[in-house]
């Protein structure tokens, strides 16, 4: 009965109603794709991290193989490489007598010399020949049982057991499957894209549902005349909404599965997933399934509570019931806390920025009916006939008009903050962790020998556009405070291939160091250690009791701008030769090149990676890409989040105006009777969509500056420009006027919107 007076309503409905019921659709697939979307990212990852468990030590310390007794075992131990700026996973094994079991995508391990590429990386390496063999002879391919994603770059290089054996440890089996992917930071992010991206939704629905009830209120009406209890409206109302809100479901559903391949690129980034990885767990789709059609229902029967109880009161200014002060006080009150305190600097850190965004988006939406109702009651001072209308509906129906900016509001919001957070906190942090300067290149070569060292530092200096490149040895010296890394070798090298301006190597000075470290370094007793002894070793082998372990630390010039949060740049550098240090019984492990061709690159990598396949090669880019790349790749998925969330907003602000309309029909039709013109109304109505959205847009603006400056005063004071970021929301926020100015086409017919058709 329900269902069959709902086919009845719907067939009889007119385009309004279509477009309204259309609108209820797709905002339940909008909200599905969502939820399904966020639910599919920790799924992603974790498929990704199983693929590749393999390469990664066994967590079960068993697996452990002993050498000298242990008949088959391996040596695993990947790299990371690029070819063009394409990150390329380079995964060296060493087997010893029959190894171990390949795992799925491998089809058996390659010998000295041989490799397994992906197959991605065999495009790449065509349109790269100059770097073709520097993996060795390709003899096979890496099937995606062991890929990241389609265009992940990866290639599996058959080693000699003497070339691993240094840096890695024998194991007896690989890893099955990796650990849960665990993230406070991913967790974090997905939990505020799915609310941020959930709630314009359903206050989309909330909008859609009433201006439904609207659209049906004299047909309900007909049913009260013809004896019809408010039990039967209040099931049409369910009804309805059950209807569309399941068929948005299957669209959603539909919309997500068709979307995938684009969804794995921009919701994990590259290498993007394969897409049958974005498959949420099956009790969370059921959940989707289930909790959204009985959400929206909610809704429905919440938004039809006048219809039901009164269908038969037909009002004519359309004006909202005048509601209580408290939640504009109190929405202005959690508003100012989060711009006061964001600005001032009190609450520091995640967490407390966590609070501020929720004090500042609460308040947000709090105070919007409010703002909207002082918007309408000035433009109605004016003289100008749209702004009169257009502040007569903003002043009688504030509410309505909240609900459909309130989208909008909430994407600017979140954007704001991590848009603006990212650039400040990476750019302008005070204490940077990558010191880099751009045109050098380090190579770290820790399985290499001081010969091939050696030969390695000849063969690039033979390189066109190699300017200079110098040997390191590498050590650490414990100070009690914070650990200062060392660089020994001949001053001159370093400072030309490190660019190490401020190193003066014209003076007697046998050392240098930075500023902070000079008073802990007039310690006598301090000594160099963690210095690489010049014989290789197994990485499990013993120490060599009568091998030297370290040297003595010479007085230190104050000249190195090292911060001390730095990793990829020296606290302490010695010239042994000036210092008079024997350091014949260790050797270099580092090597750095200076270079401005950018051609010279792909050699230098090739060169490295020959003379030693565990060799860690990192540019300026690489290097700052592993400190934030991460971070950036979390951020853009908010930004991206924002933008489709002005897609919502877009359907918002159409509904919420198309509302208006259905409302005001028949004193509209009474000002087109006394001649209005209707391009007054439709300018009117243009105005009621445009004011409130640009007033929403500064204040979203600004509380999100404020929320992204309580975390980054621990950082580095707020940069404007972060701001820059905020570009695609211009165009989104046009967008979502303009949708929302559409609704004023439907003014012709609003005359007639008491007369629907199949009465």
């Amino acid at each position: 009965m329900t269902f069959w007076l709902v086919g009845r309503l719907w067939r009889g409905a007119g385009p309004v109603q279509w477009a309204l019921t259309a609108v209820l659709v797709a905002t339940t697939a909008l909200a599905a794709v969502v939820l399904l979307a966020m639910a599919s990212v920790p799924a992603a990852f974790q498929s990704q991290e199983d693929r590749l468990a393999w390469t990664q030590f066994p967590r079960d310390w068993t697996a452990q193989a002993d050498p000298e007794t242990t008949a088959d075992y391996i040596y695993v131990y990947p790299v990371v490489d690029y070819i063009a700026d394409q990150r390329v996973t380079v995964v060296n094994v060493a087997t010893h007598g029959e190894g171990v079991a390949p795992p799925a995508g491998i089809p058996e391990f390659p010998a000295p010399g041989e490799t397994l590429i992906s197959p991605a990386l065999q495009d790449a390496l065509a349109q790269h020949p100059e770097v073709s063999r520097r993996y060795g002879r390709v003899v096979g391919g890496i099937t995606a049982e062991s890929l990241l994603g389609p265009n992940h770059l990866m290639a599996v290089r058959g080693d000699t057991e003497q070339q691993l054996d240094p840096v890695a440890v024998p194991i007896t089996e690989l890893s099955a499957e990796a650990a849960a992917v665990s993230s406070t930071t991913l967790t974090l992010l997905l939990s505020l894209a799915g609310v941020a991206l959930l709630v314009p939704p359903l206050l989309l629905a909330y909008t859609a549902t009433s201006a439904l009830t609207q659209a049906h209120r004299r047909r309900m009406a007909n049913l009260v005349i013809a004896g019809a209890p408010a039990a039967i409206i209040r099931r049409i109302v369910a009804g309805e909404a059950l209807i569309a809100s399941s068929l948005g479901i299957l669209v959603g559903g539909a919309t997500f599965f068709v979307l995938r391949p684009a969804l794995a690129g921009l919701l994990v980034g590259e290498p993007a997933p394969f897409s049958r990885d974005l498959a949420p767990a099956w009790p969370l789709v059921l959940m989707i399934a289930v909790g959204l059609p009985l959400i929206v229902v909610g809704i429905g029967l919440r938004t039809a509570r006048s219809a039901v109880h009164q269908p038969l009161v037909s009002t004519i200014t359309a004006r909202e019931q005048t509601r209580s002060g408290r939640p504009a006080a109190v929405g202005v009150l959690l508003f100012a806390s989060a711009l006061t305190l964001g600005w001032v600097g009190i609450f520091t850190g995640t967490r407390q920025t966590l609070l501020l965004m929720a004090l500042g988006g609460a308040g947000l939406v709090l105070v919007l009916p409010w703002l909207v109702r002082r918007t309408g009651q000035w433009m109605l001072a004016s003289r100008r006939p749209a702004l009169v209308l257009s502040g007569g509906w903003l002043e009688a129906a504030p509410w309505s008009t909240a609900r459909g900016v309130a989208a909008a509001s909430l994407a600017v919001f979140v954007a704001t903050v991590f848009v603006m957070l990212n650039p400040t906190a990476v750019a302008a942090v005070p204490d940077p962790v990558i010191q880099q300067a751009p045109g050098t290149i380090t190579i770290e070569a820790r399985a290499a020998s001081a010969d091939q060292v050696s030969a390695l530092v000849d063969d690039l200096r033979q390189i066109t556009g190699v300017q200079a490149a110098a040997p390191v040895i590498e050590g650490t010296v414990q100070t009690g405070q914070h650990p200062l890394t060392t660089w020994i070798g001949d001053c001159r090298q370093i400072a030309t291939a490190a660019e190490l301006a401020e190193l003066d190597c014209g003076d007697s000075s046998a050392a240098w160091t930075t500023s902070a470290a000079e008073a802990a370094l007039q310690d006598p007793a301090l000594q160099v250690t963690g210095l690489a002894p010049a014989t290789l070793r197994s990485l499990t082998a013993a120490p060599d009791p009568n091998e030297a372990e370290s040297l003595p630390v010479p007085a230190a010039t104050p000249e190195l701008r090292t911060a001390i949060a730095a990793t990829d740049r020296p606290h302490l550098i010695i010239d042994p030769a000036r210092a008079g240090l024997d350091v014949s019984h260790f050797r270099p492990t580092l090597v750095l090149v200076r270079t401005t061709d950018p051609q010279a690159l792909a050699h230098i990598r090739t060169a490295a990676l020959t003379t030693d396949p565990t060799a860690q090669i990192a540019t300026r880019a690489t290097s700052q890409e592993g400190y934030d790349g991460q971070l950036r790749q979390y951020y853009s998925i908010m930004l991206w989040g924002a933008i489709g969330t002005f897609l919502t907003a877009a359907a918002a602000l159409f509904a919420s105006a198309l509302t208006g309309i259905a409302r005001r029909s028949t004193s509209t039709a009474v000002l087109q009777a006394m001649g209005t013109p209707t391009r007054t109304l439709r300018a009117a109505v243009c105005l009621s969509v445009s004011a409130p959205m640009a007033l929403v847009t500064a204040l979203a603006l600004l509380v999100g500056i404020s929320c992204a400056s309580s975390l980054l005063y621990t950082l580095s004071s707020p940069t404007g420009t972060g701001l820059i970021g905020l570009w695609p929301l211009v165009p989104a926020m046009i967008l979502a006027t303009a949708a929302g100015a559409t609704a004023a086409l439907a003014i012709p017919k609003s005359a007639r919107l008491n007369e629907l058709p199949g009465e």
